[in-house]
């Protein structure tokens, strides 16, 4: 068949109209399957439960406290509000799990403050000043560390309290304090912490000399013992 347009011939070309309706159709399907695809959120997001650690952590640097819900986590890292629950049972546990990561950083940090000491001495307030700039460097997530953390013989707090009786035997052992190593180290460690936490909740001003306190709480702990009296 010829049609002729404004003088000119060209060929018609045939056109099915099944094939025409197939291909409309195959294309309608397409672009839903492309639409609903983007609204459906993946259920995995590689390993989800880091992830999940990791913006819980965040949020509470950027709020000052863990004011967040599971729902919340979810939508900022695009995965179903259910799929939490398959690594977290409810907030608490997520927030547990948040204050063992801190837990660990911090024991890192300690153990590494030791290796770098050169005696006893210096080792216990090397750990003091660490665990008080960990505390200053992260706040919020300190706070959550010891708020969601139950004490056990085999937990964060156990091996922390651990690092002090070690270095305290030491001390002893050393003969700059006299005394039970764990009772010693109870009292290093509550001396530390009492301020580290005066820091954290902002107890603590710019008058105050921060160095000042972190010596006088190695001083509270260890010094020199006096000399004996020749008779």
């Amino acid at each position: 068949e010829m049609l002729r347009v404004t003088g000119v011939q060209t060929c018609a070309l045939p056109i099915c109209n099944a094939e025409l309706a197939r291909t409309s159709m195959c294309a309608g399907v397409h672009s839903w399957e492309q639409t609903m695809s983007k609204k459906k959120k993946p259920y995995h997001h590689g390993n989800l439960r880091r992830a999940l650690i990791d913006t819980a952590t965040e949020l509470i640097r950027e709020r000052g406290m863990p004011e967040f819900t599971l729902r919340e986590l979810a939508r900022r890292l695009d995965v179903t509000h259910a799929a939490t629950y398959h690594h977290f049972k409810d907030k608490n546990a997520l927030l547990a799990a948040v204050a063992m990561d801190g837990h660990e950083a911090l024991l890192g940090r300690l153990e590494e403050s030791v290796e770098g000491a050169s005696g006893s001495g210096q080792a216990i307030r090397s750990v003091g000043e660490t665990y008080i700039s960990f505390a200053g460097e992260n706040a919020a997530h300190f706070g959550v560390m010891f708020a969601y953390t139950l004490p056990n013989e085999e937990g964060p707090t156990a091996r922390i309290r651990g690092i002090f009786e070690r270095l305290l035997r030491e001390v002893e052992r050393d003969g700059l304090v006299s005394g039970s190593p764990q009772v010693l180290a109870a009292s290093a460690w509550a001396s530390y912490h009492g301020v580290a936490s005066l820091l954290i909740q902002g107890c603590l001003t710019e008058a105050d000399d921060l160095a000042m306190l972190t010596e006088r709480a190695y001083q509270c702990t260890v010094r020199p013992m006096p000399l004996a009296v020749a008779s």
